[in-house]
């Protein structure tokens, strides 16, 4: 190999390294939030002291949301849109039964206390928001944890085994 391949191959792999080396920070609720870009590990920042973001669903200064499952924080984006047919609350509604079970069956779980904080989030967002047609950021997280069932693992009532 020549030098000046050797050299452009070291050259792209410092840039590679360096890029995939910063942490995502944001400032929200508990104070500054820091992300490992390699782990996606959460982070609370207090000072020089780093520690361990607790799992939950966190708001963010810009009004987006991290939600922190098993240590790992996943960010979602502040948005906002109207839609005709929107009902306020219907979609964390849905989530929470569909998390906790019909009758609440498995209220123990972790993933049921995730999604009724995420049900209380939207809740506080309908009540300050005078626009009834805008949907919160909490309706649309909910919204797609619905779909993705493994952000948080639905309640298992063992129905349709054999």
């Amino acid at each position: 190999m020549s030098a000046s391949r050797f050299f452009l191959l070291l050259l792209f792999s410092l840039l590679v390294t360096t890029q995939s080396a910063t942490a995502w920070e944001a400032r929200g609720e508990p104070g500054l939030i820091r992300v490992d870009p390699d782990t996606k590990l959460a982070y609370l920042v207090r000072g020089d002291k780093v520690e361990p973001l607790w799992d939950g669903i966190y708001r963010m200064d810009d009004g987006s949301l991290l939600t922190v499952h098993s240590g790992v924080g996943v960010r979602n984006r502040p948005i906002q849109s109207k839609e005709p047919d929107y009902l306020p609350g219907r979609a964390c509604n849905r989530l929470v039964e569909r998390i906790c079970g019909p009758a609440n069956q498995c209220a123990e779980r972790e993933d049921c206390s995730l999604a009724r904080q995420l049900q209380a989030m939207d809740q506080e967002e309908i009540a300050q928001n005078r626009d009834r047609g805008v949907r919160t950021h909490a309706d649309w997280q909910c919204s797609s944890t619905y779909y993705d069932p493994g952000v948080l693992k639905p309640c298992d009532l063992g129905f349709g085994r054999l």
